[in-house]
Formats: C-alpha cells, sequence, structure tokens
C-alpha cells in the first residue's frame, strides 16, 4: 500500500507479509528514493529507525520476511 504524500510531504509505502516465509515486495517508482524506516522482523530497538539513519533501499524489490512488517518512505 502507498500513501502518496501531497505539497512536499514524503510518500509512505508499507509492505505487509502475513505469509510465514520471506516474500519479495515490489517498490513502487518514484521520483524519489526509498528509505527504510521499519521493519519488524528486526529485534527490538533495530525494529524502527531513527529520523536520519534511514537505510536506502536499493533496486526495485523489497524483501520482506514472514510475518512481518517493512515501512519505506521516500526523500
Amino acid at each position: 500500500m502507498t500513501l502518496g504524500g501531497s505539497k512536499g510531504e514524503v510518500d509512505i509505502h508499507v509492505m505487509m507479509n502475513m505469509y510465514w516465509e520471506k516474500l519479495d515486495f515490489e517498490i513502487p517508482v518514484l521520483p524519489n528514493r526509498m528509505f527504510k524506516v521499519l521493519d519488524t522482523a528486526e529485534p527490538s530497538p533495530h525494529d524502527i529507525v531513527d529520523p536520519g539513519n534511514e537505510v536506502e533501499v536499493d533496486g526495485s524489490v523489497c524483501p520482506v520476511q514472514g510475518r512481518s512488517i517493512v515501512v519505506l518512505v521516500s526523500k
């Protein structure tokens, strides 16, 4: 699911994998790069990234572990 920002706001892309195995999700083509801000498969406190420490996602596919959620934002 993608929530498109308006008037200069970031775009938010949410990927939810309710399957028990890892799945690859396509990332939407946007004019800005996408950065991972949340991954519920990571152990706390690494599951949520502090502002300014987001990790850029390379390519057009993002792996999402089984029964987890990943959130990307555009910058």
